[in-house]
């Protein structure tokens, strides 16, 4: 795929932020317009399933409520888009890094009202492959008592991101504890995971 970032984004501030907060926030990095076009896409055509937890890939609601689909460029133009745009974001983590990020994996995820995730970290116990994650909100007119926000815990506190069309946020996966507060509407977002090609 071509390294040639779609979007505008300064990759210098990101990694600056990730590197001495383990955290970066970014508004407006699409439009309202592209982030409405991926919401009607995903609510029109994504395959949900119940999402899974860990490497044994059982699901358990009480925990993590959110139903996925896996993004394919086989699936179509739209989820190839998303893709390659997740692939310049690889390239320039790298060239910003040194990362060494091979590849990345993405789902859309949808959160019904009354459900949420509880506190966790994006790697399995033995499987370190995920190194950066990043979350793109869908969401049009998302309001404060919609809930949902994405609760990201720090050593100085807890930071809440509301899920806010157009908002991503990127962070380290195997330090960043974070959950999904329950939301009382219906949620969607891309979820992705830039990978190395082999556990250190």
């Amino acid at each position: 795929m071509s390294c040639a970032a779609p979007w505008n984004l300064n990759f210098e501030n990101i990694g600056s932020a990730l590197e001495h907060k383990g955290v970066a926030v970014l508004e407006n990095i699409t439009t309202t317009e592209n982030a409405a076009m991926l919401l009607a896409y995903c609510k029109k055509h994504a395959a949900w399933r119940p999402a899974a937890i860990g490497a044994t890939h059982n699901a358990n609601l009480d925990i993590r409520g959110d139903r996925t689909h896996w993004l394919s460029s086989e699936n179509g133009a739209v989820e190839a888009q998303v893709l390659s745009m997740l692939d310049a974001i690889r390239c320039a983590l790298n060239q910003t890094l040194w990362l060494n990020l091979a590849s990345v994996e993405a789902h859309f995820a949808h959160y019904a009202p009354g459900t949420g995730y509880e506190r966790h970290r994006d790697v399995f116990q033995h499987d370190a492959l995920r190194v950066i994650s990043l979350v793109l909100y869908l969401n049009a007119a998302w309001q404060p008592a919609d809930g949902g926000r994405l609760a990201v815990y720090l050593q100085d506190g807890v930071q809440f991101v509301p899920p806010i069309a157009g908002t991503a946020v990127l962070f380290v996966s195997a330090d960043i504890e974070h959950a999904v507060e329950r939301t009382t509407r219906d949620r969607y977002s891309i979820a992705a995971w830039f990978r190395r090609a082999y556990s250190k």
